[in-house]
Parts: structure tokens; C-alpha cells; sequence
């Protein structure tokens, strides 16, 4: 256990510093944010559970659908339009949120 919650924190920290560092998102991984809402709930029953705004202003979304079936993580834009593609798959697996309000654990 505690080795895939390093291996997802790993993870996390290599897509946060990839949107530190990238003014872009790769071309065709980006839609407007109605039409990605609309093929992520549409298509896979994913609704957001996880929300964060990385230094860059865009937000770290986590879509899930019921028991984790499915996942779509999405970096959407500053104004709100546009929703990025980070990455998808199966099994989710929610972990416990940390205690209380803030930044960093």
C-alpha cells in the first residue's frame, strides 16, 4: 500500500511540474470544457472529485465514475473554456484526503 501511494505521489509531482513548466497542453489532448464535461459524464458516467490549482493558475481535475470504474484527470484553463486531457484509466482508488485546509501535507 505503501508503496503505490509513492508511486501515485510520484506521479502527481512529475504532472505538476510538467504544468509548471509547459505554456501548452499537447496539441488535439485539449476541448472546449461543455463538450469535455459532456463526453466524460456522457460517455463514462465520470463526475469531478478532486480539484486543485497548480502555480501556473490551471486547475488539476480527477473525474471518477461510481466505484472507481473509471478515471479522466484534466488540466483546465485559467478563464474556465478549455479542459486538457493529463490522462485516464481504470481501478481508482480514492485514499484518504489530509486533515484540514492548506497547502502541502
Amino acid at each position: 500500500m505503501a508503496r503505490s501511494l509513492k508511486a501515485a505521489a510520484l506521479g502527481c509531482a512529475i504532472v505538476m511540474m510538467w504544468l509548471h513548466s509547459s505554456p501548452t497542453y499537447a496539441q488535439g489532448a485539449c476541448l472546449p470544457l461543455a463538450e469535455f464535461e459532456r463526453q466524460a459524464y456522457g460517455q463514462y458516467k465520470e463526475s469531478p472529485i478532486h480539484y486543485g490549482t497548480a502555480s501556473n493558475g490551471w486547475t488539476m481535475t480527477v473525474w471518477v465514475s461510481e466505484g472507481g470504474a473509471t478515471w479522466t484527470m484534466a488540466a483546465i484553463s485559467p478563464d474556465g473554456k478549455l479542459a486538457c486531457l493529463l490522462g485516464d484509466g481504470t481501478d481508482w482508488i480514492d485514499a484518504s484526503a489530509p486533515k484540514g485546509k492548506g497547502k502541502g501535507v
